[in-house]
């Protein structure tokens, strides 16, 4: 089954994954997305997300943390500073997580979060390690219960810029 994203990729299917993740993983696709004034992370990384997300069901975007952050359920899942993934997680599985390769601590107002972390490109480097990074934040923001659709939800103060996905009809 393949999701119909409205960012100009079309309908995708699980057989077009690596394709956009080699479009976006060469050096210089990165350094432009970085050096571009009005786009504070990587662009191609939030196109490998959607994909993976868009494969587990609804989610929507929102810019915050000066860069793209996606939310599963009204709850924040996962995002991109610069070309870290943050990720929001268990306290728990945070600390089990802080023990592996490219992770850090997601200190962004200088006091270490207990259940946010970031993993730094080259921990997401290959689909499988970002799709295992995303899905363990997806379950996360699924435990949790249900934010949109209450009044004063993400659905009841749409800003501009901000997308809702939803899988393609069949």
């Amino acid at each position: 089954m393949g999701y119909f994203v409205d960012f100009g990729l079309g309908y995708l299917d699980p057989a077009g994954w690596n394709a956009i993740s080699r479009r976006f993983t060469s050096t210089s696709s990165l350094e432009q997305a970085l050096s571009s004034n009005d786009m504070a992370y990587d662009a191609g990384l939030a196109d490998r997300i959607r994909v993976v997300l868009g494969h587990l069901g609804d989610f929507s975007e929102r810019k915050m943390f000066g860069g793209l952050c996606f939310l599963v359920g009204g709850h924040m899942c996962c995002g991109i500073v610069k070309s870290d993934l943050m990720l929001r997680l268990t306290p728990e599985i945070a600390a089990d997580a802080l023990r592996e390769p490219h992770t850090r601590p997601m200190d962004f107002t200088g006091k270490p979060m207990k259940s946010m972390i970031y993993v730094e490109a080259a921990g997401i480097d290959s689909d499988y390690s970002l799709e295992r990074w995303v899905r363990s934040a997806e379950q996360v923001a699924r435990a949790l219960p249900d934010k949109t659709g209450k009044p004063g939800g993400p659905t009841a103060r749409k800003a501009p810029g901000n997308r809702v996905m939803k899988p393609r009809p069949e």
